[in-house]
C-alpha cells in the first residue's frame, strides 16, 4: 500500500515541539512524514542540506509550511529568500504542476500583528506627519515578529494576494493552493488534516476494509453464474421454482413432491455451479471483532452497532450454512434424477420431500449470501448501508413463522440476563 507522504517545512527552534506533535500523529494514521529534524530524513552526505531538502519534496503528496515569527536560515540571503520560503517556491512548483498539495499555517499570533499592522497603516494615511515617523510606527518590532516585512510579505506571498488582482483584473483563472490557516494549538492544525486525510481514518482500518472488500468480491465471484453475454445470481430461478412447486406445512407428511421436469432442470443444472465449493470467511469473522462498524451515538454517549454491523454477522450464519449445506449427499439428487436416468417422456417427478426442502435451503443460503455481500461492497465503497431483503430460513411455507414463534430473540435473552 502507498502511504501518503508529507514534507513539513518550517524554522525549527520555534517550531520544533509541535512539528514533533505532527509527525506523531501523522504517523499513528499511516501515513510518511519527511521532516529533516529527525534522523529517520534522508541526509546524502554528499549534498548540502538545504538542496536535500528541497529535492526530497518532490516525494512528497503534502507539503506543510508552518509560518511563525522567525524568518530562519537564509537561502539567499542578497535576494532575502529564507529556507522555507525557497522550499514553499520549490513545492508550489510542484503544485501548479499537479503533484502535491500545499497545505499552510500561520501562528495566530503573528497572523493577528499581520491584521493589527494592516489597520494601523490604513490609519496612518490620513495622519499629518512625516513619511519617515509613519513607516517607523508601521514596522514597529514586536516580539512575535522578528522581521515583520520579511514575515508579512512572506504571508502574502502564500495567500496569493496579487496574482488574485491579476487574475480578477484579467478575467483568467485564480490562483490554487492559497489557503491560509491562523492556528492557535495543535488542535486547530488536527482540525485542518480531518477533512482530507482519509476522513480522519487510519491507513491500518483502510488496509483492513481493503482486505474485507476483497474476500467479499472474492465470495460473490465464487457464487454468480456467468452464462453467454451476462453474469447472474440464482434468485429469478429459485423463486420461479419455489412457485411452481409450492412447500407447505402439511407436506411434511408426504414422502414426496412431484416436480416438474422443466422447472427441476432450470433448477438444478444452477445447482451444478456450487458442486465443490466452500467459501471462506477469515476476513469478515475477524471485522465482526474490529470497530469498523461500529459508531458512537452522542444522544447517550454510547458505541453502537453500525447497520452494516448486522449485515455482516448475518452473511456469516449464512456462509455456515452454505458450507454445512453444500455436500454431496445434499446435491445427490441432482445426478439421481438428472436426464441420463430417467424414463424417457415423462413431464413430472417425484423428489423426497426432505432431499427437495434441502435443496431449496441451500439455494435460500445461496442468495442471501450474494445479496448480503454486495450489500456489504456498495457500502464500502462509500454508499449508505441497505439491508437486503433476505430469503426466510425454510423453503417451507409458515415454517419460519412457526419457528420464531418457538425462538427465544436476543432482546429476551438480554432481558433475562439483566435480572
Amino acid at each position: 500500500m502507498k502511504r501518503p507522504t508529507f514534507f513539513l517545512s518550517s524554522t525549527i527552534h520555534d517550531f520544533r515541539d509541535l512539528r514533533g506533535a505532527i509527525k506523531l500523529h501523522l504517523e499513528e494514521l499511516g501515513c510518511i512524514v519527511l521532516a529533516s529534524d529527525y534522523n529517520t530524513f534522508n541526509k546524502p552526505l554528499d549534498q548540502h542540506s538545504y538542496d536535500a531538502c528541497l529535492e526530497m519534496i518532490e516525494k512528497a503528496d503534502y507539503f506543510v509550511l508552518l509560518i511563525g515569527g522567525r524568518v530562519g536560515g537564509w537561502y539567499d540571503e542578497q535576494n532575502r529568500i529564507s529556507i522555507t520560503q525557497q522550499e514553499y517556491r520549490t513545492a508550489y512548483d510542484l503544485h501548479k504542476q499537479g503533484k502535491l498539495k500545499i497545505v499552510s499555517f500561520v501562528r495566530g499570533d503573528v497572523w493577528q500583528v499581520r491584521e493589527e499592522r494592516k489597520s494601523l497603516e490604513k490609519h496612518l494615511k490620513n495622519l499629518e506627519i512625516l513619511e519617515e515617523t509613519k513607516r517607523d510606527i508601521a514596522t514597529y518590532q514586536s516580539k512575535f515578529v522578528s522581521d515583520a516585512d520579511f514575515i508579512f510579505n512572506f504571508i502574502k506571498e502564500v495567500g496569493k494576494n496579487k496574482e488574485t488582482l491579476e487574475a480578477l483584473s484579467a478575467e483568467t483563472a485564480f490562483p490554487t493552493g492559497n489557503w491560509i490557516h491562523p492556528f492557535n494549538d495543535f488542535r486547530d492544525i488536527v482540525d485542518v488534516f480531518l477533512p482530507f486525510l482519509f476522513d480522519g481514518t487510519p491507513a491500518s482500518e483502510i488496509a483492513f476494509k481493503k482486505a474485507l472488500q476483497h474476500e467479499l468480491i472474492e465470495i460473490l465471484r465464487q457464487c454468480l453464474i456467468r452464462v453467454p453475454g451476462a453474469v447472474l445470481g440464482p434468485k429469478i430461478r429459485v423463486k420461479n421454482f419455489s412457485i411452481a412447486c409450492p412447500i407447505n406445512v402439511e407436506d411434511r407428511l408426504n414422502q414426496s413432491i412431484r416436480v416438474p421436469i422443466k422447472e427441476w432442470d432450470s433448477l438444478t443444472t444452477m445447482m451444478l455451479q456450487l458442486l465443490g465449493k466452500k467459501f471462506r470467511s477469515t476476513i469478515i469473522q475477524d471485522a465482526l471483532s474490529s470497530t469498523i462498524f461500529i459508531e458512537f451515538n452522542s444522544s447517550n454517549g454510547a458505541y453502537e452497532e453500525a447497520p452494516a454491523f448486522r449485515g455482516l454477522y448475518l452473511l456469516t450464519e449464512e456462509i455456515e450454512r452454505l458450507n454445512s449445506l453444500n455436500t454431496t449427499d445434499n446435491l445427490a439428487p441432482i445426478f439421481e434424477h438428472s436426464p441420463k436416468w430417467r424414463r424417457e417422456g415423462i413431464t413430472n417427478l417425484d423428489i423426497d420431500i426432505t432431499q427437495i426442502t434441502m435443496l431449496l435451503s441451500l439455494t435460500y443460503r445461496w442468495i442471501n449470501v450474494i445479496d448480503l455481500a454486495s450489500a456489504l461492497i456498495k457500502h464500502l465503497n462509500g454508499q449508505k448501508f441497505e439491508m437486503p431483503d433476505m430469503m426466510p430460513f425454510s423453503p417451507i411455507i409458515g415454517m419460519d413463522d412457526a419457528i420464531l414463534e418457538e425462538t427465544v430473540s436476543q432482546e429476551e435473552a438480554m432481558v433475562f440476563a439483566l435480572k
